[in-house]
Parts: structure tokens; sequence; C-alpha cells
């Protein structure tokens, strides 16, 4: 999927949690699935780190910047364990449609295959 960033918090960072926020989309464009909506709130890690520091298989993008397209792959389920913070009075009140399992610039030259076994392991090591 790739979505245009229009709304993120500020993270005050992550340290011993895997601490997140939830950041707006629009100007949708679905690759695979469906999705109807207008907007879409994504949850995301620790957003103040690049993805690649974050975990190595979270993707390329280097930052969060107002404006910005991003591919992004989603799931419904939590793998990470985020945390999301909550900032009273503001959109982020709403959960989020989708966690981010990797977030890359849409002008990046990224093949993107289902990471299959490496979600498996993410959600086997929630578990414990």
């Amino acid at each position: 999927m790739f979505a245009k960033l229009q709304k993120i918090a500020d993270s005050p960072g992550c340290g011993y949690y895997t601490l997140g926020v939830v950041a707006e989309y629009v100007e949708i464009k679905v690759l695979q699935g469906t999705w109807a909506q207008d907007r879409l709130l994504v949850a995301h890690a620790c957003p103040e780190l690049p993805r690649k520091e974050f975990s190595p298989h979270a993707g390329t993008l280097r930052s969060f910047t107002l404006g910005d397209v991003h591919r992004l792959e989603l799931h419904r389920d939590n793998f990470y364990g985020i945390e999301i913070l909550r900032s009273l009075g503001s959109d982020s009140e709403a959960p989020p449609d989708f966690f981010s399992i990797r977030v890359d610039p849409a002008d990046s030259a990224v093949e993107v295959a289902p990471p299959t076994r490496g979600l498996k392991r993410m959600a086997d090591a929630a578990r414990i």
C-alpha cells in the first residue's frame, strides 16, 4: 500500500518498552487487499528511529516527515508489542486500523514479499 503521511505525534523515545504512536495517512493506493476509507490510522513503533535501527526487517525509511508518501506493509496484529501513546484531545485517541510491519519511502525500489516466517517468529516471541 502507498499512502501520504498527514499527521504523526511526537514520541518520547523507546527504551525498556516499545513505544509507538498512531499516524494518519491519506491519498491511499492499495496494492493488495482492500481499503475503502479516505484515511488510514497506522501504529508505528519507535518512530524517532530509522526503521532499520528499530528492526532489520522494518524497512528503509530514515524518518517520518509530514507530506511524504510511504510504501507500507501492515498487519492487524501487534507483532512488535507496541505500547501506543495517546495525547488527550487529539485524533490519536482513535485505535489504529493496522500496525506497521515495514515502512519504505515510496520512491525506493524495494522488492516486497510477505515475510510469513518472520511474522510467525515475531508472534512466537511476543508470546514468551
